[in-house]
């Protein structure tokens, strides 16, 4: 079950945005590389390097991904892929940077939809022990949470 604050999020972009989405192909690869670029200023390091090395191994992955496009002409996309026969993992999401935050919300509400009945768990993106990035994997309200741990040599 999802937080209020998530599902508020993703009503009010569904009430103010005239959107479609549909399942990411390896065709669309170009057109993914071009929204990652637009989204530069929400990089965190090494971003682009996850995303071509996912992209070279988008087929091997089994990566499976939604594209939302606004009728305005604004894109965005998630990715990720099935770590086990019950749990997918999704693994990033980039978009327009004209597009209000809301836009992650109805990333992982979208591809939830279109991989429903396929995986018993889905884990969001790596919070690489960030506190804003674990705040937001938390108003998700997961079943489940797993302990942060660092390697130290």
């Amino acid at each position: 079950h999802a937080s209020n604050s998530y599902k508020m999020k993703v009503r009010h972009f569904q009430k103010n945005m005239s959107y479609t989405v549909r399942p990411v192909t390896a065709r669309d690869l170009p057109l993914l590389n071009e929204i990652a670029g637009k989204d530069a200023k929400n990089n965190i390091a090494h971003d682009e390097d996850v995303f071509q090395a996912e992209a070279a191994y988008f087929g091997p992955l089994g990566l499976e991904g939604c594209i939302l496009e606004t009728d305005a002409g604004q894109r965005a996309f998630i990715l990720g892929y099935p770590d086990s026969q019950e749990t997918f993992t999704m693994t990033m999401t980039k978009h327009d940077g004209s597009l209000p935050a809301q836009v992650t919300a109805v990333l992982v509400h979208e591809l939830a939809c279109q991989l429903s009945g396929k995986y018993r768990l889905i884990n969001l993106e790596e919070d690489l022990g960030l506190p804003g990035l674990r705040r937001a994997k938390i108003l998700y309200s997961p079943v489940d949470r797993l302990n942060v741990y660092e390697a130290i040599r």
